[in-house]
């Protein structure tokens, strides 16, 4: 198996991959969970080349005259920024719904029943100005909560950025929002030194039951019409993808994925922060255009209201509704 690279704004492929190979990537994370059923079906001769690379990298692939990506997983709110008008690529579903938590060194739970209890509160946000953050935002105005971002009042939650090497029970913050697996995988490692901490929240609940649009599948225009098959190839390993997770064993998961990392790219999921609490958390649920494009264009929409240049509105033409 070939591995490809990429740099910023270039088509140049990089581990002497298959020109016709179809190019398939995904970020590291709970998007490559979405992907794991088949990456472990994965097979030399399929014609299909599966590449997990950073998130900080993935808007690479689908960028520029000549985008390496046949299919990508990407951010909603980049995929509307960038190819919301419909003319490159199309976006075939959603792949995750919400991966987020609070955790704190107060064992306080917060649900929409107490929610107001975040007033005057000191809250680091992992990702604060992308999905998390803005879904963030989105859930505390739905729920009629004041929040600000530069000053801390006791009438409203004050949001601030954070890394994931900030996050920690003897750090600034009151609370913090973080990504599955670094939220388990954080309280384990300090609990463990005896600085207890805590899970204490669970956004996805507080923005919706069926969570946020978080990570979209989006295909090539030409790739859909010249490679039906092979799109409902992978439409199909999406979509039983929640099943495959939830009967795999976690080695077996992650073995999957890291066999797949792009060059020297270090994983985020190991056996020894992967368990299937974790997983069930990551949200991950295939679902189809057809079907989400109504939610998706809402979540768009009250990006937008919250930071006017995070999101796009897209064209019809954008989602693909198979005929």
């Amino acid at each position: 198996m070939c591995l490809c690279g990429a740099l910023i704004g270039s088509s140049v492929l990089f581990g002497g991959c298959a020109p016709d190979e179809v190019q398939v990537y995904a970020p590291d994370g709970a998007p490559a969970l979405a992907l794991a059923k088949l990456l472990s079906e994965d097979g030399a001769d399929d014609g299909i080349e599966y590449t997990i690379t950073s998130a900080d990298k993935i808007i690479s692939f689908v960028d520029g005259k000549e985008p390496q990506a046949d299919v990508c997983i990407l951010p909603v709110n980049q995929a509307s920024n960038l190819l919301g008008d419909g003319d490159t690529y199309q976006m075939v579903g959603l792949a995750t719904h919400g991966n987020m938590y609070f955790v704190s060194a107060d064992n306080t739970p917060y649900t929409i029943e107490n929610i107001a209890g975040l007033k005057g509160k000191k809250i680091g946000v992992v990702q604060l100005a992308n999905v998390p953050g803005l879904a963030f935002r989105i859930a505390l105005d739905n729920l009629g909560i004041s929040y600000d971002m530069q000053t801390q009042s006791a009438d409203a939650a004050y949001l601030y950025g954070v890394t994931p090497d900030e996050v920690s029970p003897l750090g600034e913050a009151d609370v913090y929002l973080v990504p599955e697996p670094a939220a388990s995988a954080k309280i384990k490692a300090f609990t463990a030194q005896g600085k207890p901490f805590y899970m204490v929240g669970d956004l996805q609940a507080m923005y919706g039951a069926s969570g946020f649009p978080q990570a979209a599948v989006v295909a090539k225009k030409s790739f859909i019409k010249e490679e039906k098959e092979k799109l409902e190839e992978i439409m199909a390993g999406l979509s039983q993808a929640e099943g495959y997770l939830q009967t795999a064993s976690v080695a077996e998961i992650c073995a999957s994925v890291s066999s797949h990392l792009e060059e020297g790219l270090k994983g985020t999921f190991s056996t020894k922060n992967l368990t299937t609490e974790v997983i069930s958390r990551c949200n991950v649920r295939f679902e189809k255009s057809v079907d989400c494009r109504l939610r998706v264009d809402e979540f768009l929409q009250k990006m937008q209201s919250v930071a006017a240049d995070s999101a796009s509105t897209v064209a019809d033409e954008f989602y693909y509704i198979e005929g």
